[in-house]
Formats: C-alpha cells, structure tokens, sequence
C-alpha cells in the first residue's frame, strides 16, 4: 500500500477517499509527537492544519473532518471562543494540559498523545 499524506492549508480543500484530520492549536511538541505517529502507522490522510486567522474555513474544515484534534491550552482569539464548539462533536479530541473538569462534560475524549488515531484512521 502506498502511504500518501496531503497536507492543506486554507483556503483549500481536497475531494478524495483519504480520511481527514483537523489539526488546531497544536504545540511544537504534540506536531513533533504526530510527525513520529505519522512515520510510524501506514495510513493515508488528508491533514488540514487549522488558523485562527480564517475562522471560516477552519469551520469549514471541521465540519469534514474525520477527526479533529485541538489543543484547548492558550488558544489565540477568536479560537478560544469557539473551543466548546468544536469539542462538542463526537470526532473532537483534545490536549488540555490545564484540564478544566467542565471540558469533560461536553467531550470525555481527553488525550495525551494521538495512538487513538490508528482507531479512528482507515
């Protein structure tokens, strides 16, 4: 099987049979820890990496999605506004390292790392 990543940015989208994962907010050290994830499981995705700067289309992104993963720690406006909109869809999982006991009330998908994906990823 040939292993093919896409990686999109706004304002684009890609139409294909890949499965999607929606990257917001992600630290230097969760991107290094889905960089090794990636080399190391033999799937192919299309990757959106999500702004701040076009709230829109990150939107957009997430709602065609498979996944979505967010980092809920030190989100820049207009972001930090929209967190429990994007964690209250079943395909949201986040980073929270200042855990809030109420985040978990609208999604119990809390992670430390991204070995859920081989789960979630076809």
């Amino acid at each position: 099987m040939s292993i093919k990543f896409n990686l999109i940015t706004e304002p684009d989208f890609v139409e294909n049979s890949y499965s999607s994962v929606l990257l917001i907010n992600l630290s230097q050290d969760q991107k290094e820890q889905f960089q090794e994830w990636l080399k190391n499981h033999s799937t192919s995705a299309n990757i959106y990496i999500g702004s701040e700067l076009n709230l829109d289309w990150t939107i957009d992104a997430h709602m065609i999605a498979d996944v979505t993963v967010i980092n809920l720690d030190n989100l820049p406006d207009p972001l930090k506004y929209f967190a429990a909109y994007f964690i209250k869809h079943p395909s949201t999982y986040y980073f929270a390292e200042n855990f809030l006991d109420w985040w978990n009330l609208l999604n119990t998908k809390h992670i430390k790392n991204f070995d859920f994906l081989k789960e979630e990823l076809i």
